[in-house]
């Protein structure tokens, strides 16, 4: 845990731009976006779809990383949203890590 003076946040927050895919916990897909940054609790996500569930819901998010050997990887993360930012067309979501699914 990293404790930094007039930060609300836990942990520090990296850039990154990984793929990412968000779903219900059922498996309907909702929207397919980017990472903008990462930390050890979260992500904050920017993705296209307006009508993304409300804060407090859970979802799915699969993350797109680059592995070994030039290939990929594909995590999945159950996560609660806690923040959701318009931008335009564009919706910033900050997601809290609650398990990895697989």
């Amino acid at each position: 845990m990293t404790v930094r003076v007039g930060e609300r946040r836990r942990s520090l927050r990296l850039p990154a731009a990984y793929p990412t895919l968000l779903a219900e916990p059922g498996g309907r897909v909702l929207a397919r976006g980017r990472t903008a940054n990462i930390s050890e609790h979260g992500l904050f996500l920017i993705v296209s779809s307006p009508t993304l569930p409300p804060q407090g819901h859970t979802l799915v998010v699969e993350i797109t990383v680059p592995a070994p050997n030039d290939d990929v990887r594909t995590i999945s993360y159950s996560c609660r949203i806690v923040r959701r930012q318009a931008a335009g067309q564009l919706v910033g979501l900050g997601v809290e890590f609650a398990r990895e699914t697989a």
